[in-house]
């Protein structure tokens, strides 16, 4: 589930590089968080333009 999540985020931020990306707190969503991370370590530069805030 957390893949597939992640996938989605990651086909939005190739169609819009600078979105702004609200986070929520809490257990449930650390697998997307985990591979975001994945994705920062083997694409540096893929949320370069990406803001992203809290929220909750």
């Amino acid at each position: 589930m957390s893949k597939l999540g992640a996938e989605l985020v990651f086909d939005a931020i190739v169609k819009k590089p600078d979105l702004l990306f609200c986070v929520a707190s809490g257990g449930s969503p650390s697998g997307l968080y985990q591979e975001m991370i994945k994705k920062h370590h083997s694409n540096p530069t893929f949320f370069l333009q990406t803001s992203m805030d809290q929220v909750g």
